[in-house]
């Protein structure tokens, strides 16, 4: 199955609901995705949160006249009735599914659906993430072990309860799976090849992804849960460097007892991976569904098995050896040319990928689900420009004094491995995700051993908020809230920065940190920026009457590395805020004053934002600092 996302902002499909379009109290925002039988928006109800918006409108069969959606012809009409009918089902399924235990944790939230315009539409959560696709490519020569091994675990946990509810994915492949904080894996494209269509199909049920897709779904023989297996078989074999191939091709080579196509896993992953984990991924590809694991449940208890063999027969590991980094060299750029021309419009080589996983969240797989192609993720960009050249701007707002005037950054420790994620209980992880839908919040949440929840960081006070907190206590929750108000004219920012201020503030690859958090109208005060990784750094001031002031664009080198900031405070009184975001490349922002109204900055700041993500397949890192200034 071949989907195309929208490219481009600003250029709408004539083909799709108009922006700013309202359905049932939902505004659309702008468009997610589009697939052959769905359109996604990314839709604001009535109280500034978001969801991702699915239409039920399949381009094969389907016309739109104005706001209403029919079959294409008269006999088209059946099949774009059962389609739409099928669609409904899945919707109350899986709604069904989210309201159960073990859905509250492992299947996206379907919030609801409803019929109007002739067709119908699925209110889903809204997931921001990039594709197991895409971390692929950082992995050519496989993934590590441990990492894969967990992804495949969670994303068979979560097939698991889907099949149990009587329904299967049928198109499982990197592409369709989001990695939500770059740890969680979320399936997407729900059914999207299951519909028949008789003997009007043109083809319409051998719709598959090459490579991924099983012999009996090829040939349109009895399908089922093994199915699905087969596909994660083949994720896992493309995951430890492995090219997949299509399954007929490899039938053939079988019946014919020629050399397969695909040479078993324990062979090409021998030496890198253990020999049981690639059993395992051998097993779930075996071409007769009879081979293969029997069910989800089967296959990662295999993992599971393999695993603890694995950790039982290997020996003490040595001391892990400490890498001494010294810090980089003083920088002898006079502050004048932080912001220069030449700065901006270098393209900054992809120094690290920085839509990192957040290790104290718990590793809990969600399903999107819906027909075609269900992006819960920024557009895709346009194709890449040249970079323009722009015009130097004004010297910063804030001067900045060569990095060399800070103390050496932490010496880091060398590991072979990111350290295991810290365990979270199951109604924290719930709690996790839901407080990162609150409208105008930062708020972080973390569990002691009593049970008792903590519930820190800058929120509007408004009853989004207090409704957030009712709704935990009702659940039999126990709160200890430590939340700071926060300025409503530093909600536009939020909104754009809030989920990678949240990664953040989990790992701190950025760091942004000041003496004291109350200065003086006017007075001069010094902020510390540290970080890790290279690329482009943008810092900003975000003022509480709407204007932004760019204070700083530059590149900065890869390891760790340490600025300080010295500042003068602005003269209004109230609540600021500093932003720092860190992009592995330049960001195409044209020139731009000195200070400028938010609004019109946000706006452009987010569509290059998407843009980079989808052409490096990472998304921003970010860190705010609050203050107050006082009269």
């Amino acid at each position: 199955m071949s989907d195309q996302a929208s490219r481009d902002d600003a250029i709408w499909p004539n083909d799709v609901l108009a922006q700013g379009t309202v359905l049932n109290g939902y505004r659309i925002v702008r468009l997610l995705g589009r697939g052959g039988f769905g359109v996604t928006y990314l839709a604001e109800d009535l109280l500034g949160q978001f969801f991702a918006l699915k239409e039920y409108f399949p381009r094969q069969f389907a016309v739109r006249q104005g706001m209403q959606v029919h079959a294409a012809s008269a006999g088209e009409a059946q099949v774009f009735d059962d389609c739409r009918s099928r669609f409904v089902y899945e919707a109350r399924a899986l709604i069904g599914l989210g309201r159960t235990r073990a859905g509250q944790t492992d299947i996206v939230r379907v919030q609801t659906f409803f019929e109007a315009n002739g067709t119908a539409y699925m209110v889903m959560e809204y997931i921001i993430g990039r594709t197991l696709q895409a971390a692929l490519r950082d992995h050519p020569g496989g993934m590590p072990q441990e990492d894969l091994r967990r992804i495949l675990s969670e994303i068979l946990a979560g097939l698991a309860v889907v099949h149990e509810a009587g329904l299967m994915h049928r198109d499982i492949k990197p592409a369709n799976i989001l990695l939500r904080d770059d740890i969680r894996p979320v399936l997407i494209d729900f059914g999207s090849s299951r519909e028949a269509r008789g003997q009007q199909t043109h083809g319409f049920t051998q719709i598959f992804s090459g490579g991924y897709a099983p012999p009996e779904q090829i040939l349109g023989t009895r399908q089922g849960p093994f199915s699905d297996i087969y596909a994660v078989g083949a994720i896992g074999y493309e995951a430890i460097g492995g090219k997949v191939t299509d399954a007929i091709t490899r039938q053939h080579a079988a019946s014919s007892r020629a050399i397969g196509p695909m040479a078993p896993a324990v062979e090409i992953g021998a030496g890198r991976y253990d020999a049981g984990f690639l059993a395992v991924i051998d097993a779930a590809l075996a071409l007769d569904p009879a081979d293969r694991p029997g069910s989800a449940g089967a296959m990662a208890q295999m993992l599971t098995q393999a695993h603890s063999v694995t950790r039982d027969a290997a020996p003490t590991p040595a001391p892990t050896p400490v890498l001494t980094i010294a810090p980089p060299a003083p920088s002898t750029t006079a502050p004048s040319t932080i912001a220069s021309a030449g700065n901006i419009a270098a393209p900054a080589r992809r120094l690290w990928p920085w839509f990192v996983g957040a290790g104290a969240l718990a590793a809990v797989i969600a399903l999107g689900v819906g027909f075609g192609r269900t992006l819960f993720q920024p557009p895709s960009p346009s194709p890449p420009r040249q970079a323009a050249v722009v015009p130097s701007l004004p010297t910063p707002v804030f001067p900045l004094p060569p990095p060399a005037a800070m103390p050496a950054p932490p010496q880091p420790v060398a590991t072979p491995q990111s350290p295991p994620a810290i365990p979270v209980s199951t109604g924290l992880a719930a709690l996790r995700i839901e407080a990162a839908t609150l409208p105008c919040a930062l708020v972080l949440l973390s569990q002691d051993d009593a049970g008792v929840i903590s519930v820190t960081g800058p929120a509007r006070q408004d009853l989004t908020l207090e409704s957030f907190l009712n709704h935990a206590r009702a659940g039999g929750y126990r709160l200890q809230v430590a939340t700071d108000p926060l300025d409503p004219g530093l909600c536009p920012p939020i909104a754009v920065l809030g989920a990678a201020v949240r990664r953040e503030r989990v790992r701190e690859t950025l760091r942004l940190a000041m003496a004291d958090g109350e200065v003086a109208a006017g007075a001069p005060f010094a902020a510390t920026l540290q970080g890790t990784g290279g690329g482009m750094l943008q810092v900003d001031l975000h003022g509480n009457d709407g204007v932004v002031h760019h204070v700083m664009r530059r590149t900065v080198p890869s390891g760790q590395w340490s600025i300080r900031l010295q500042a003068t405070a602005p003269s209004r009184p109230g609540q600021h805020m500093l932003t720092a975001i860190a992009t592995a490349r330049a960001l195409d922002l044209g020139a731009r004053s000195a200070q400028e109204p938010v609004g019109e900055y946000l706006a452009v700041l987010q569509r290059e934002l998407d843009r980079a993500a989808q052409a490096t397949g990472t998304a921003a890192r970010a860190e705010v600092l609050l203050f107050r200034v006082k009269p």
